[in-house]
């Protein structure tokens, strides 16, 4: 039977509540998650426009790989773990190297580095440690609210939340009573609560489907065993939970393999792919390892193609091939890139963007909606003109700030 119209609109009216509870609660955790989301999606570019030292010369060839990593070493002597030497993507990039943390023996003397080389000369453009530039920093405020382990699980709780207000605010859009024609309008000269409803609900509709995406695979990246037990898919990139490849050779009289040497051997299963990084041995018994990108892998910061080379007989190891994945290790692989957006490209990048922004958006129109309709402010003409100008005022204002720390 058709449920009675009294049945149904108190219903609606429980779920309206529960929708706004939801937010007060959640909305300011989740309105910071969204905004560092969407500048993470630009971080790499944001943080080269502030830090002007990142820059490489493009009139240079690059020196061997061989080399930097003996720059390196030579500079950061108390390093003992692998270091992962990032190469140049396009001309007047710096070459990244990175400290990973000792897997075999702990090293109390350990620092996170991330240090910038010049391709063509080796000198150490800039020093820094991971979690303090701005791509990691953002990364690190995103994935756990700069709250370790506590901060990742509120994380995760708050992805289930975001994708339970999205469901709600679906469903309310649906059931309300207004003409479809209303649904659409966007009416500032009715006063601000009007246009904030208007406007959430707006926004609500049309990036609803799509928080619904982003908040699934947030939560199956913020609890990784849940999908992995789901999925049977286990140890795809996850470079602190996999064991580690040792080399097989003897190091007693053998040299070892050097970098841009264990790149030629390690092209064989992929002649066409792309190189995008390689990692050096830790301590004797350790494996060389170089990581690919295919044209259709899906991650692209990420890529998951890799192949472990013998840092002494120069013998492949093992070979990671995620095009051969079966359907559940690639659904697994597929949560990063479809949460990032860089699966479909850029301009998919740039609507994840805009959805990462519009949560501090959802946060303050509903927030401002309550605090009316609890009659805490009052409900007052929207002057949309002085608004509009007034924000373009802040962008040009932030433009220029920008420019300024460039300088």
């Amino acid at each position: 039977m058709p449920m009675p119209i009294q049945d149904l609109l108190r219903q609606r009216r429980f779920w309206f509540k529960t929708h706004g509870l939801l937010g007060l609660i959640c909305g300011g955790f989740l309105a910071v998650i969204g905004l560092t989301g969407a500048l993470g999606v630009y971080g790499e570019g944001l943080d080269q426009l502030l830090n002007p030292s990142l820059h490489a010369r493009k009139d240079t060839s690059p020196l061997p790989l061989e080399t930097h990593y003996a720059t390196l070493l030579r500079r950061y002597p108390e390093q003992t773990g692998a270091w992962t030497l990032f190469l140049p993507r396009e001309p007047g990039e710096a070459l990244t190297a990175v400290a990973e943390k000792p897997r075999l023996s702990p090293n109390p003397k350990f620092k996170p580095l991330i240090v910038s080389l010049e391709p063509g000369t080796s000198e150490v453009l800039a020093e820094r440690e991971r979690g303090w530039t701005l791509r990691t920093f953002l990364l690190k405020v995103h994935t756990h609210l700069l709250a370790g382990s506590l901060g990742s699980t509120l994380v995760g709780l708050l992805g289930i939340a975001l994708f339970l207000g999205a469901l709600m605010g679906l469903g309310l859009w649906l059931t309300q009573g207004r003409p479809l024609k209303e649904r659409f309008q966007l009416r500032h000269e009715k006063g601000t609560l009007r246009f904030a409803s208007d406007l959430h609900q707006l926004m609500g509709l049309l990036l609803g489907p799509l928080y619904l995406v982003i908040a699934l695979t947030g939560i199956n990246l913020a609890f990784p065993e849940v999908s992995e037990a789901l999925l049977g898919a286990k140890d795809l990139g996850h470079a602190d939970q996999t064991k580690p490849i040792l080399s097989t050779g003897s190091h007693a009289a053998t040299q070892r393999v050097k970098l841009d040497e264990a790149i030629l051997l390690a092209r064989g299963p992929f002649p066409r792919a792309e190189v995008r990084s390689v990692t050096t041995p830790e301590g004797q018994n350790g494996s060389l390892q170089v990581h690919f990108k295919q044209a259709a892998e899906p991650n692209d910061r990420h890529p998951l193609t890799a192949v472990w080379i013998d840092a002494y007989s120069g013998q492949i190891l093992e070979v990671r091939n995620p095009l051969r994945f079966n359907g559940r290790e690639t659904l697994e692989t597929l949560l990063w890139p479809i949460h990032t957006g860089e699966w479909a490209g850029g301009g998919w990048r740039l609507v994840w963007f805009a959805a990462g922004l519009s949560l501090p958006v959802f946060f303050a129109t509903g927030l401002l909606r309550w605090l009316i309709r609890t009659h805490r402010l009052n409900d007052r003409p929207v002057e949309l003109d002085k608004a509009l100008e007034a924000a373009l005022k802040g962008f040009r204002r932030g433009i220029e700030k920008l420019r300024t720390l460039r300088r």
